[in-house]
């Protein structure tokens, strides 16, 4: 919560790569209309990357790996939905529906274990929710849409539209 109190992005990024508290595995977005970061905690402490413009996938797996096989691989499978996957004039319909496709994804990576699906399935642990968020061309606000429990079973709710100050 204190992150969101920070009254600028370099603040935020100040504040975030200075925290040396232990925390359970957690990946944060966080940027303004200039600039995009991602932070997560690889036990020790926590990390931070700038994100360029583009299209980034992220995994909250208890061994967090920023450019794991299994995100290189949902990558090109995002990557491959193309266009479809923009807004085009605020309708927000086909996009998700091309996004959840791929976030519902059984297949295995190349060694078969069931933890490298897009959509895992555990006794234990596995999938509990999904997000999908669209930062505006004019970097002035974005959507964010939810879907609570794994994508091949439930839907995106509405978009919470958050404006950049």
């Amino acid at each position: 919560m204190d992150l969101l109190i920070q009254d600028s992005i370099a603040s935020a990024k100040t504040f975030i790569e200075g925290h040396t508290e232990s925390y359970n595995p957690f990946t944060v977005v966080f940027g303004d209309a200039s600039k995009m970061y991602v932070s997560y905690n690889n036990v020790e402490r926590i990390l931070t990357e700038e994100l360029r413009p583009g299209l980034h996938v992220f995994s909250s797996a208890a061994e967090f790996e920023l450019h794991s096989v299994k995100a290189e691989r949902a990558n090109a499978l995002f990557a491959a939905l193309g266009q479809r996957v923009r807004p085009s004039h605020g309708e927000t319909a086909a996009p998700i529906a091309a996004l959840q496709s791929v976030l519902a994804d059984h297949s295995l990576g190349h060694a078969g274990d069931p933890g490298d699906a897009i959509c895992v399935h555990r006794e234990a642990s596995g999938t509990v929710s999904s997000s999908v968020n669209f930062f505006s061309r004019d970097g002035s606000y974005f959507d964010t849409f939810y879907c609570p429990g794994p994508p091949c079973r439930n839907s995106f709710g509405n978009s919470l539209r958050l404006t950049v100050r």
